[in-house]
């Protein structure tokens, strides 16, 4: 059986894993540098003025932003509350002061410790018009909402004896902004009409980012390079007087070009961190940064670690249907375009257009309306109500039915062909 595989990976298109695992980084390099501020080509433009809208910013600048921020914001308190005292404002000045010897020093952990107590204690100041942005990067105008936020994620770094803070890693790390291009899921454009008195949004699918796109052509194009390799070399019928079976074939070739493309996912993420993190004055930062998602006035926090890990499981079951789908297109097709085609279906029919006749519920259940993983884990627009499972679930059913009709297919014509050639 590992000759088998070391077969199949001999007729792996190696060539395209190569230069689809380039195009990624480089594709990927694009809105990495706008987010670290290499590249400067999107502007803003105030009062006649270009400025540009990335800012490269670097470890030791984020940290004397700090420094600055934390004695501005003790000095306008300080001035305010001899004007008018208030309790909370008096506690927000007294955290100011004791966390100021540990950030002079670098002691981050101890910053956050101090800080994680004091808002326990006092909840009031975690109002944004004691202590500002300076210490986490959240901005909800709930101050419950922000209070939770706040404390949750600073005990996620005092629990992992983390010695960072919240808003420079948010700036400089390599895991956060990896994070922000994978996040980066654009607009809908949508539609309105007042019905029975209610407000009805119809929204057009997006067919989702360019670096989900170029993985999608690369893994259908590997597959069907891959299921049609016999047929253009003219060994199919060699295959087939083996000890093992069609189908057998098919799962170690199947399987076999789903762990290049695994492969293939991990040299991009693992080279898109380590670029960025080898960016003077960046960092590579914690995998345990803290994310948060609030609903209905209440917070969670989940590590970035898992946001990576949910998309590269979206990624895969797109791969493991693109594979059922090669195969099966491999029993009638032997024109590569043909197969490459057919594959392309799975996941073109939203540019196409052919799920806007369906209502949006029957939409849900085609894999094409998945091509978008950084709007649905964000529940923006039509994926308001979709969880991931629910793309893991429709990509492995059909994934699921695509191998078993090809199994089915291979079964029939055994049966119909004779015993010597199964």
């Amino acid at each position: 059986m590992i000759e088998r595989f070391r077969l199949e990976l001999r007729k792996q298109p190696w060539l395209v894993h190569v230069a689809a695992i380039l195009g990624l980084l480089l594709l990927f390099a694009v809105p990495l540098g706008h987010a670290v501020g290499l590249l400067t080509t999107q502007y803003t433009y105030v009062g006649g003025r270009a400025v540009p809208s990335y800012r490269k910013t670097s470890f030791a600048a984020a940290y004397r932003q700090v420094l600055r921020e934390r004695a501005a914001q003790e000095a306008d308190l300080v001035m305010l509350q001899k004007q008018v005292p208030e309790p909370s404002r008096q506690a927000a000045i007294d955290l100011l002061r004791r966390i100021e010897a540990p950030l002079r020093r670098q002691d981050f952990l101890q910053v956050n410790r101090l800080t994680l107590a004091a808002l326990k204690q006092t909840p009031a100041i975690s109002d944004n018009r004691y202590l500002g942005d300076f210490l986490e990067d959240s901005r909800d105008s709930h101050n419950t909402t922000r209070w939770e936020m706040t404390t949750k994620r600073l005990q996620v770094y005092v629990d992992h004896h983390i010695n960072a803070l919240l808003t420079i890693d948010a700036a400089t790390s390599a895991t956060v902004a990896v994070y922000r291009v994978l996040a980066r899921y654009g607009t809908y454009p949508y539609k309105w009409a007042y019905i029975n008195n209610h407000r009805q949004d119809f929204y057009k699918l997006s067919p989702g980012t360019a670096l989900l796109w170029i993985f999608l052509c690369y893994a259908a194009l590997t597959l069907a390079l891959a299921f049609s390799y016999d047929q253009r070399a003219g060994t199919a019928s060699l295959m087939r007087i083996t000890p093992v079976s069609e189908l057998t074939t098919a799962l170690i070739r199947g399987a076999t070009g789903l762990a290049l493309i695994a492969a293939s996912l991990l040299v991009l993420l693992g080279g898109a961190l380590a670029v960025n993190a080898l960016l003077p004055g960046h960092r590579l930062g914690t995998l345990a940064y803290p994310l948060v998602v609030v609903s209905h006035s209440s917070a969670q926090v989940y590590p970035v670690w898992q946001y990576y890990m949910s998309t590269a499981l979206v990624l895969g079951a797109w791969a493991v249907l693109l594979s059922g789908v090669a195969f099966l297109a491999s029993l009638f097709v032997r024109n590569i375009i043909g197969m490459g085609a057919l594959c392309a279906l799975s996941f073109a029919l939203v540019p196409l257009h052919v799920l806007d006749v369906f209502p949006e519920n029957v939409q849900h259940l085609m894999p094409a309306s998945y091509t978008n993983p950084p709007a649905m884990f964000a529940q923006a627009y039509q994926f308001h109500a979709t969880q991931p499972a629910d793309a893991y679930r429709v990509l492995l059913v059909w994934a699921a039915v695509a191998w078993l009709a090809g199994a089915a297919v291979l079964r029939l014509r055994t049966r119909r062909s004779g015993p010597w050639l199964n």
